[in-house]
């Protein structure tokens, strides 16, 4: 039973991370795992019931959307390169500049109205955002990526877990 192996970890934070492609988006990508994406969406439900926090990171960010209902939309040149991204409020003290290793995005139109968008990039897709009601933020970039480690990333984490 899933629950019993869940709450037998003790999780005191979900951290949903980067990598292949999510088969559940129905694109038909030869990298994506339908196991791996059934079973973060089980992840994602546990945490949820048990308010465990929940951080999702590039791809993370985006099966997060999609358990919300929201909509992700194939993208170009964001694959190993940085750019600026810019905020309605940068109430989280967000980096100003970010990697960018995905292929696929969040347009401003196709985010969850479940989540609030936070930052995006120069064409309106949403690189961070959170949850209205429960202890979740995504962000497209991947802090972990970035050498030496950007101090605004490292307090981002730190603040959101306490």
């Amino acid at each position: 039973n899933i629950e019993n192996f869940l709450a037998d970890l003790k999780i005191d934070v979900l951290c949903l991370t980067g990598g292949n492609s999510i088969s559940i988006n129905k694109t038909k990508q030869k990298n994506s795992a339908y196991e791996r994406d059934r079973f973060e969406f089980k992840l994602i439900k546990y945490a949820i019931k048990n308010k465990i926090p929940i951080i999702g990171v590039c791809r993370g960010m985006q099966i997060l959307n999609i358990y919300f209902g929201g909509v992700l939309r194939k993208i170009k040149y964001h694959v190993n390169s940085r750019h600026d991204i810019f905020f309605k409020r940068n109430d989280y003290n967000l980096p100003k500049n970010v990697n960018s290793y995905h292929e696929w995005s969040i347009p401003i139109d196709n985010l969850s109205n479940k989540l609030n968008p936070i930052a995006f990039d120069k064409d309106g897709n949403v690189e961070f955002f959170s949850n209205r009601n429960k202890k979740i933020i995504g962000l497209m970039w991947h802090p972990e990526r970035d050498k030496p480690f950007n101090k605004k990333n490292i307090d981002l984490i730190k603040n959101f877990i306490k």
